[in-house]
């Protein structure tokens, strides 16, 4: 099959009207979209196919083929047929494909459907009406030579002539004795200016630039005909009214002695503006070019704005890759996050040391400054970072967790800030990191001392400027996270021994809440119990209605050193061994390794203390009372009783109840 070099192959598709390309066997070699849709028939079954078969449904070539008329003519020719099959007048404008060498390679076919244009066409009419014994002289086949009679009576009208083959087959290869420049320009809308978009002229003409926006002031009398639709042309500058004196400078200056400027619509209602220069003379336009220049100007409009379309479908298509992509990253994100998510959704919160650190909480909360978290392991800073997040507006965003001690130091990097494809040994895919999940929204950094020095350094970054680079890419992303950071560790301890940064210390530690360990608070212990009891009830099927006095005394008396995480479990063990309506609390043995007998201050004097309530039967004052045998005051030892957290015989009771 011969193979022909046609320019406009990248936009066939971008082209409203039935086009095809031909070579010079009638053999189609090129179809787009709109042209099956017109047959109603496969592209695939288009192909390779004689056009006078696929078209006209014809086994030879009509008599008044417009291909063969352009091939022997060498220039474009229009014809008009009836099609019986689709009840349709279509009108085939057929042009010659001239290469640089003169020789004609084939020809290219644009079809339009005119039916609504004609519908009272007095030649279409009379053939209509043709006898069946006149057919009968053109071909044994009945339907085939009604087709023919049809097609051969409807030749006629907008026959195009010499300048449409050398535009339409030639747009790029013009020849010089035609025109000396060739540009589409766009009319912008809302402004006075315009745009050179496309542009083909001589290499000794003056160059104009391309795709910049130009004022309308240097053409101010064109460029008002022109947004008004009207043809701008003139065969030399003499012809230019007074009015247009601006617009008669400008040409001179460029060099332009003749123009003719067609203004188009294109499927957005741009304007767009086909304009032929000629600068070496003067130069007559015959009207006949007029309409055939704006047929041509059309075209190149839609192909236009499909391109432009298809560029913004793109942008749109990477733009919802990017959001997928993220929303990938989300979803498995909450997948791990309700692995880990705390059961509880809410903080007990009838003790005064929590309620004060509500208070904090709530304070900082509908701000955007950074949180550091401190306190043990198990007091419950996540619980407490969610909280600051629902109080924040941020909260329809996703709080986006990680904790940096769980993650090997050479997959902390690329977890935080991302990586791209390649960026080292096995990473496959690109990946957001979390940082780029949490844009817009929150992020908590849990163990934020264990964070490596060189990692500290580009978080510190991310809290000066907001940005950070993937790793294995060189571009910068900019985002908006609110940071809650926590650790269990002494950052100011750390900062001495040169383990974490002095400044990036001050930049977590805006807004500092210190969260006490259990053994501090003791007055959360009974309704922390009460809470697990219930959660656990009810997951288990069963129903605790009581909890021993000795069981709340005992669970107090315990110096809990994983918090209210490990009285979570021991109150979910005791829930399972518990065969009957009351609670039955075993607590955690102590390990004999080296440091178990060593307990704070504090602790020691608690313990001391509760040791010589028993005694007494929690009696304080009077002979064989606490306060004589401790040698304090009762007021005193009351006030050291609250401050240690130790009930009063009175509370004591009333938690039992």
């Amino acid at each position: 099959m011969t193979t022909i070099n046609f320019e406009w192959e990248a936009t066939l598709n971008t082209i409203t009207d039935p086009v095809s390309v031909h070579d010079n066997q009638f053999r189609i070699l090129k179809a787009n979209t709109a042209l099956a849709d017109l047959l109603q028939e496969k592209p695939e079954n288009i192909l390779g196919k004689k056009c006078y078969q696929i078209i006209h449904g014809m086994n030879k070539p009509v008599e008044v083929c417009p291909h063969v008329q352009a091939l022997s003519k060498r220039c474009s020719v229009t014809e008009k047929f009836w099609d019986s099959r689709l009840s349709k007048c279509l009108e085939v404008t057929c042009s010659p494909i001239v290469q640089k060498g003169g020789d004609i390679t084939g020809t290219i076919h644009i079809i339009k459907d005119v039916t609504q244009y004609h519908p009272h066409d007095e030649a279409l009419q009379q053939d209509r009406q043709v006898s069946d014994s006149q057919m009968e002289d053109r071909t044994t086949d009945p339907e085939t030579s009604q087709q023919l009679r049809l097609e051969s009576a409807l030749q006629e009208r907008l026959k195009f002539e010499a300048l449409l083959s050398d535009l339409s087959a030639r747009f790029i290869i013009m020849s010089p004795e035609e025109v000396d420049r060739c540009a589409l320009v766009r009319v912008l809308k809302n402004k006075d200016s315009w745009e050179i978009t496309h542009l083909v002229q001589n290499e000794e003409v003056l160059p104009l630039p391309l795709n910049k926006e130009l004022p309308a002031k240097m053409f101010p009398w064109a460029h008002k005909r022109l947004q008004r639709l009207e043809v701008v042309v003139f065969d030399s500058l003499l012809e230019l009214p007074a009015e247009a004196s601006i617009d008669k400078q400008t040409y001179e200056d460029l060099g332009t002695r003749a123009t003719l400027s067609i203004p188009v619509v294109d499927g957005r209602s741009n304007v767009y503006t086909l304009s032929l220069n000629v600068t070496r003379s003067d130069r007559v336009w015959p009207k006949v070019y007029i309409p055939r220049l704006r047929v041509l100007g059309e075209i190149l409009g839609n192909a236009l704005d499909r391109s432009r379309t298809t560029r913004e479908l793109n942008e749109h298509l990477r733009e919802i890759e990017a959001l997928k992509l993220r929303l990938e990253a989300e979803n498995i994100y909450l997948q791990e996050e309700i692995k880990t998510l705390a059961v509880h959704s809410e903080i007990v919160d009838e003790g005064p040391q929590i309620n004060k650190i509500l208070a904090q909480a709530q304070q900082v909360g509908q701000t955007d400054s950074t949180v550091l978290l401190l306190g043990e392991t198990g007091t419950g800073k996540e619980l407490l970072a969610r909280a600051i997040h629902r109080m924040s507006m941020r909260k329809d965003q996703n709080l986006v967790t990680v904790n940096t001690a769980s993650l090997a130091p050479m997959l902390i990097e690329s977890e935080l800030f991302g990586r791209e494809k390649g960026a080292y040994t096995g990473a496959e895919t690109r990946q957001i990191g979390r940082f780029e999940l949490a844009d817009g929204s929150t992020l908590f950094l849990d163990e934020i001392g264990d964070l490596a020095p060189e990692l500290q350094v580009k978080l510190l970054r991310v809290l000066q400027e907001g940005q950070f680079e993937r790793l294995g890419s060189p571009k910068s992303i900019q985002v908006n996270v609110r940071i809650i950071a926590a650790t269990n560790r002494n950052l100011e301890a750390a900062m001495k021994q040169g383990k974490f940064r002095e400044d990036l210390y001050y930049r977590l530690a805006v807004f500092p809440i210190h969260i006490p360990p259990l053994r501090e608070r003791l007055e959360d212990i009974p309704p922390l119990v009460e809470f697990f009891v219930h959660e656990f009830g009810e997951k288990m099927g069963k129903r605790i209605r009581k909890i021993p006095r000795k069981s709340i005394e005992a669970l107090q008396r315990y110096s809990w050193p994983g918090n209210v995480r490990e009285l979570r479990n021991v109150i979910e063990r005791a829930v399972i061994v518990s065969s009957e309506d009351t609670l039955r609390v075993e607590l955690p043995q102590l390990h004999n390794g080296k440091n178990s007998g060593i307990v704070t201050l504090a602790e020691a004097e608690r313990r001391h203390i509760l040791k010589i309530l028993e005694t007494t039967g929690w009696r304080i004052k009077g002979p064989q009372g606490a306060a004589i045998l401790l040698g304090l005051k009762p007021s005193s030892l009351y006030s050291t009783m609250a401050r240690l957290g130790i009930p009063t015989k009175r509370q004591k009771d009333a938690i039992s109840t």
